[in-house]
């Protein structure tokens, strides 16, 4: 078929290797083949990176939340529900790599966050992938007649291979016009057909936890 071509294609071109029914090599692309990728760790004073609300119509938490320290970029879970825009520019086809952890808190709370893509300026149109204990879906919210319209796969997800809170987490985005793939420490968990929206920002979501990101990286495929 020409959509396992175009795949097989797109892989090759990446360094990343597949068994024959077609999963994804427990090594990810960022490991197997670190050369053409943009580094998109922020700096201090977060240059060339925007806070917006969530929802769109909200005011904007005055409180900062966002910081890098020791290399690493740190959102401390203060300063309310919003998230982080990438101004660089607007990604068609690409590869996102994130590695990132929850700090453990006591009790049992609902860990959550996420990564953006293909959203527009306001957030008002995303895609996310989602984090937390038993993340690792792809959802993504596009309106649709005035009207809010979520596609949300988390019941196709395939098994939980999150790691416990507190642990590093590696997730691996492949975007294209035809289909997107979420890769979650060793394997392929969310894959989403014909996505209608093929073109926007990539960002992070901050949802009240204390989260670390150690590595941000995209490659533009073609």
């Amino acid at each position: 078929m020409k959509w396992i071509s175009a795949i097989l294609l797109v892989l090759a071109v990446l360094g990343v290797s597949v068994s024959v029914d077609g999963q994804s090599a427990s090594r990810g692309a960022f490991e197997q083949n670190p050369d053409g990728w943009i580094n998109l760790m922020p700096k201090p004073g977060l240059p060339g990176w925007t806070k917006v609300p969530i929802p769109p119509t909200a005011p904007l938490e005055a409180k900062e939340q966002w910081s890098v320290r020791d290399g690493l970029l740190v959102i401390d879970g203060t300063g309310g529900h919003e998230w982080l825009r990438f101004d660089g520019k607007r990604f068609r086809n690409f590869l996102l790599h994130a590695e990132w952890r929850f700090r453990k808190r006591e009790g049992t709370p609902r860990y959550n966050g996420g990564l953006y893509f293909w959203a527009n300026a306001d957030g008002s149109q995303f895609y996310q992938a989602q984090t937390g204990e038993a993340g690792g879906w792809l959802f993504g919210d596009f309106p649709k007649a005035g009207e809010r319209n979520r596609t949300n796969l988390r019941d196709q997800m395939k098994g939980n291979r999150m790691a416990p809170v507190g642990e590093w987490n590696t997730f691996e985005i492949t975007a294209t016009e035809g289909w997107i793939e979420l890769w979650v420490n060793g394997g392929v968990q969310s894959r989403w057909e014909r996505p209608p929206v093929t073109q926007g920002y990539l960002g992070i979501e901050a949802e009240g936890f204390y989260m670390e990101f150690r590595r941000l990286a995209v490659k533009e495929l073609p």
